[in-house]
């Protein structure tokens, strides 16, 4: 006799097992693969269970370096869409010798990856309380005496500039870097002087020879949830001729 149930009862046996979830017989069980879509082609949060998750077709994003290529995925919490844990939108990594971004004689204001600097944080992403969080290690690579500034900027403008600055880290010696890491957090939603952010300030500041300002509390100006935002990166010196580096960066969505 064929013990059906026996063999029923063995097929519907899972494992854990180095991180994977395998039948009885030790096959891999593959993950389910997200419906994916263009952005804002997804149905409305209350159109599906919550816990869905979504992929979101990441042609939606434009910048000037390290766009994600995979799907962002987006999780439905019974009211909004939102990053189904920390999704990094745009990234790059360097070292000292060959960092992702370079400026080697600052004039003014000098916007890292200049052919195309706007790192686009697409309409239809930013919902309320959803943050976005930027991090990177900025490096003063010459002997020039003067300072060297970094900057975040964001805003709705396609003029780069012309965004708000957010944030702003000085480097005063030579060959000392600074690792920073800030979020800030959709608290008002609207067009440009309605809409809000929230930034909680630099989280993480490490070197000895640094001094910073940022924005922490309310920004409006140049930001609207209803038009597509933009970060921007760039550098200034006291000194014409200094060089700036961006050793690394990225720019992700956090729930």
């Amino acid at each position: 006799m064929i013990d059906i149930y026996g063999a029923l009862k063995k097929k519907s046996v899972t494992r854990y097992v180095n991180g994977s979830i395998t039948d009885y017989d030790g096959n891999i069980i593959p993950a389910p693969t997200p419906q994916i879509y263009q952005l804002g082609g997804q149905p409305y949060p209350w159109d599906v269970p919550v816990g869905t998750v979504v992929g979101i077709d990441a042609s939606c994003l434009s910048g000037g370096s390290g766009a994600r290529l995979h799907p962002i995925e987006l999780v439905n919490d019974g009211t909004i869409w939102q990053p189904n844990g920390e999704q990094i939108l745009y990234s790059s990594y360097g070292s000292y010798s060959s960092p992702a971004a370079l400026i080697t004689t600052v004039s003014g204001e000098n916007l890292f990856f200049s052919s195309n600097p706007l790192f686009k944080i697409p309409y239809g992403l930013l919902h309320l309380g959803i943050g976005m969080r930027i991090r990177f290690v900025c490096y003063k690579p010459d002997a020039d005496t003067g300072k060297n500034y970094f900057r975040v900027r964001i805003g709705n403008s396609s003029v780069a500039v012309n965004n708000t600055q957010v944030l702003q880290v000085e480097n005063t010696t030579t060959n000392h870097e600074q690792l920073v890491d800030v979020t800030m957090r959709v608290t008002g939603l609207g067009d440009a002087g309605q809409a809000s952010l929230t930034s909680t300030g630099i989280g993480k500041l490490f070197t000895s020879a640094a001094t910073s300002s940022d924005s922490a509390g309310t920004l409006a100006t140049n930001y609207a949830t209803s038009s597509d935002n933009y970060i921007v990166l760039s550098t200034l010196a006291n000194n014409v001729g200094a060089k700036s580096s961006l050793v690394n960066f990225s720019i992700s969505l956090v729930p």
